[in-house]
């Protein structure tokens, strides 16, 4: 058997993540993240009209340098990407494919990865497929870290992932929390993995922080 078939036997025999079928009529599924609307209009009208012009080919495999651009451009300001441009982003189909893209960029097999839990099932699925180590992390009681763990778990590993805000557990990570992780990694190769995908979900009294904006992660080395 090849090792990418010993892979993904251990990947199918840890993964948390069900097969998932039809939804039935009048029930809401809860497992994936999907709105019960339609792709909005002004989305729909631009795709419609990029295929009626012929932009249907390859591009840049980074992205079209444009939307990089205006990415860069969108995003917060801070410490770990002061320097950035265009050529510092690229752009996936997807957040799961970002994400796998990172871990089978950076790791080795035996690189360990710490993943506060409970956490987004693929994180663990997709370190395993890359041949990485998982080592979970048990959040305090109110779901924020728990520093004394991360303390215990995070020497020697190669990565740490989290989304910010939690899927599943709905919390905002505050800035406090943010920079207490970087102190526990300063000096380290470690490096921050921050799954912002729900940055715009946040509500009254829990305002967000990207980990682009916290001085302790943006001198981690």
């Amino acid at each position: 058997m090849s090792h990418i078939a010993q892979r993904i036997l251990d990947q199918r025999a840890s993964s948390l993540r069900p097969p998932l079928g039809v939804v039935p009529a009048g029930a809401i599924s809860l497992a994936l993240g999907e709105p019960d609307f339609p792709t909005p209009e002004p989305i729909a009208n631009a795709g419609n009209k990029a295929v009626s012009e012929g932009n249907t080919r390859y591009t840049d495999q980074h992205g079209l340098r444009s939307l990089r651009e205006k990415l860069v451009s969108a995003l917060p300001s801070g410490p770990a990407n002061k320097d950035w441009d265009a050529d510092n982003v690229v752009v996936t189909h997807g957040a799961t494919a970002a994400l796998g893209a990172i871990f089978f960029a950076l790791l080795s097999p035996g690189d360990k990865v710490v993943i506060p839990e409970p956490a987004y099932s693929l994180y663990a699925d997709l370190v395993t497929l890359a041949g990485g180590e998982v080592v979970y992390a048990k959040l305090g009681k109110d779901l924020h870290f728990d520093i004394e763990e991360l303390k215990e778990k995070l020497p020697g590993a190669k990565a740490i992932v989290f989304s910010n805000p939690s899927n599943p557990n709905g919390i905002v990570h505050t800035k406090h929390e943010l920079e207490e992780l970087g102190k526990l990694l300063e000096g380290s190769s470690t490096l921050v993995i921050s799954d912002e995908a729900y940055s715009s979900l946040t509500y009254s009294g829990h305002d967000f922080t990207s980990a682009l904006e916290v001085e302790s992660l943006g001198r981690v080395s």
